[in-house]
């Protein structure tokens, strides 16, 4: 997996992938507070120690399914391996470079966007599934 994202990764990535990190647990935090609210009434179940480890199971299906696409797992080809260019000192070729936002990315880097979100979602829902195990 190693391989898959760091012969991918450009730079100009990070934003996409903070802004699907952003709206992934919003949209992860939300449905837990409605989960909290309105299906679990009697509160006999805590939302960390038995809703988080389900949305991070959700997550790594969902980086998985990413990993399995960009992977081209199936018979649909291999990936394309491009020629890197070599990077430059200077700093007068980064200032013109424009924001590229997630439409505007390639469909491989697209995948690779997901990927990065659901792994970093999945880590930090586990991650506080674990801390809050052991402090409840």
């Amino acid at each position: 997996m190693k391989k898959v994202f760091f012969a991918n990764y450009k730079k100009y990535m990070i934003k996409p992938i903070l802004y699907k990190i952003a709206v992934r647990l919003a949209a992860a935090g939300v449905l837990s507070f409605i989960w909290y609210r309105f299906i679990n009434t009697s509160e006999q179940l805590h939302v960390v120690t038995h809703l988080f480890p389900v949305v991070g199971a959700v997550f790594f299906g969902l980086g998985w399914i990413s990993y399995l696409h960009l992977d081209k797992f199936g018979g649909w080809g291999k990936l394309k391996k491009r020629k890197r260019k070599k990077n430059s000192a200077q700093m007068w070729d980064h200032v013109d470079t424009e924001v590229v936002s997630f439409s505007e990315l390639q469909p491989e880097e697209r995948i690779l966007c997901n990927l990065a979100a659901n792994a970093v979602c999945c880590l930090l829902f586990m991650a506080a599934y674990a801390v809050g195990r052991f402090a409840i």
